[in-house]
């Protein structure tokens, strides 16, 4: 008769368990503040504009996107360690466009509070 291999790997107690689960929500809300970090520094660099072309539109409507993806994804999320993050990046984001669109007087100050107000009642 072969023996069972399970009989020397006996099954994790629940100590054990809770200690795994706890680190794995531990990394995975490391890796959802270091996603929120760089999709909002790479939304703020397509946005930004060039010296000589002036605004990027283009780069603009990906940091708008960016932005909306980030508040919906995080009301995706149970715990709060991860939504957080996701919903005030995505916010943080979005304002931070409207207040350098305002400032710059590139927008019409209507389409802007439209913009915005549109955008924080869907989130």
């Amino acid at each position: 008769m072969v023996p069972d291999p399970d009989d020397e790997n006996p099954p994790p107690t629940f100590e054990e368990l809770e200690a795994k689960t706890a680190r794995a929500r531990a990394h995975l809300t490391g890796w959802v503040y270091a996603v929120v970090v760089l999709a909002t520094a790479g939304a703020w660099y397509a946005a930004w504009p060039v010296p000589d072309a002036g605004v990027s539109w283009p780069g603009v409507a990906l940091a708008v996107a960016t932005g909306i993806v980030l508040m919906f994804r995080g009301r995706t999320y149970i715990g709060a360690e991860q939504a957080a993050p996701m919903i005030v990046g995505g916010g943080v984001l979005i304002l931070g466009l409207v207040v350098g669109a305002a400032l710059s007087g590139t927008v019409a100050p209507q389409a802007l509070f439209g913009v915005t107000v549109v955008v924080f009642a869907g989130a």
